[in-house]
């Protein structure tokens, strides 16, 4: 499959929190989605290019059974999911954790929060096109 282009300002919202307006900054808004399925394997990558290049920390983060969660070092955005296609047939529970993690976890910074709301937002309305290629 093909990368799959975003239009960042369909994402960036902004926030009015006790008299102070927060917006996601255009760094943390992926620019395109770059799928790639491993037909040994049965994994399908789903890579997110930002307008920078961040190294992924070294340790991936399980998200569900089969899935793991691939952050930035310093940013602790998503850069990208590894999903086992035998276990995982579809992205809407992916997008359904990644909403409870944006939602639960404590110490997220705000732009990590909407970052995750964002690149949701980004799997649910591709997810067809994005599984295509798996």
């Amino acid at each position: 499959m093909s990368t799959v282009k975003i239009k960042a300002e369909e994402y960036v919202t902004t926030t009015d929190d006790d008299g102070i307006k927060l917006s996601l900054s255009p760094y943390d808004v992926p620019r395109e989605i770059k799928p790639a399925y491993n037909n040994a394997t049965g994994i399908l990558s789903i890579d997110f290019i930002y307008i920078d290049e961040e190294k992924p920390h070294p340790q991936t983060q399980g998200i569900l059974d089969s899935v793991t969660m691939r952050v930035g070092q310093h940013s602790g955005k998503i850069l990208g999911f590894d999903i086992d296609t035998r276990r995982y047939r579809n992205l809407t529970e992916i997008c359904f954790e990644i909403s409870h993690i944006a939602a639960t976890t404590p110490g997220l910074k705000f732009n990590q929060r909407e970052n995750y709301r964002v690149v949701g937002s980004i799997l649910n309305a591709n997810k067809d096109a994005i599984w295509a290629s798996a």
